[in-house]
C-alpha cells in the first residue's frame, strides 16, 4: 500500500525499506534521530498522533546534520484522512513556491519540512556547531528532554490538504499534536550516495 500510493515515482518505490529509526525504541530525541538516519539516503517518515491521525514526509535527500536548509522539488508530505488508519487514498502534499528550504537539516533538531509545514523538534541535542541550536537557550528545544509534540501549518511551503485543516493533523488537533509513533524508513543500498 505504501509503495503504490505514496512512494510511487520516488527512489524508494522499488527498494527494500529498512526501519532506520523508531522513536519508541531509539529515543524521542534529536541526538538519537540523527544517529540513526544521518547519511542513510532518501527516507520516508511515518507518524501517528495521540488522536489517531497518520501523516508522513518524504525526504529525497536524506539527513546529514548539514546545519542548513536543503532545497528539493520532490520532497512532499502525506496525510491519511481516515482516523487510526493508513488505508484509503492519502493526500500527497507537494512542495510549493519553489524548491527552497524544503528540508531543514539541523543536527540539534528532529525532522523539519519547510519553515512551518512540519516541525518535530524531539528535544534539543548537542548543537554540533550549529549557531541556530543555541538560540533562546536550551529550554527552547527541550533541553535534551524527550519531546513528542509536532507542529504543522500548511499552505506556504507545502500544499494544504483538501480537508480544509491546513495541517497534517486530524480534527481537534489543529496545528499541534502529540505523537505516539514516529518511524523513519530508508532504502536498502542507498546509504552514502546522498550526503
Amino acid at each position: 500500500m505504501l509503495r503504490q500510493k505514496v512512494l510511487k515515482g520516488t527512489v524508494l518505490a522499488n527498494r527494500k525499506l529498512i526501519l532506520a529509526y523508531d522513536a519508541e525504541t531509539d529515543g524521542w530525541n534529536a541526538g538519537a534521530f540523527h544517529l540513526k538516519v544521518d547519511n542513510q539516503g532518501p527516507a520516508i517518515l511515518i507518524a501517528k498522533t495521540k488522536r489517531g491521525g497518520y501523516f508522513g514526509a518524504f525526504n529525497p535527500l536524506g539527513w546529514a546534520s548539514r546545519e542548513d536548509y536543503r532545497d528539493a522539488f520532490n520532497a512532499f508530505l502525506v496525510k491519511w484522512p481516515k482516523k487510526n488508519s493508513t488505508e484509503g487514498e492519502p493526500f500527497i502534499l507537494e512542495k510549493v513556491g519553489g524548491s527552497g528550504a524544503a528540508i531543514f537539516d539541523f543536527g540539534a533538531e528532529g525532522p523539519i519540512f519547510g519553515a512551518d509545514a512540519l516541525k518535530i523538534p524531539l528535544g534539543r541535542a548537542p548543537s554540533m556547531g550549529s549557531s541556530y541550536a543555541a538560540i533562546g537557550g536550551s529550554s527552547l528545544f527541550g533541553g535534551g528532554k524527550e519531546i513528542k509534540t509536532a507542529k504543522s501549518r500548511l499552505g506556504s511551503a507545502y500544499a494544504s490538504p483538501p480537508d480544509d485543516t491546513n495541517s497534517l493533523f486530524g480534527p481537534g488537533e489543529k496545528f499541534e499534536a502529540e505523537l505516539v509513533e514516529l518511524r523513519v524508513y530508508t532504502g536498502q543500498g542507498l546509504d552514502g550516495f546522498y550526503a
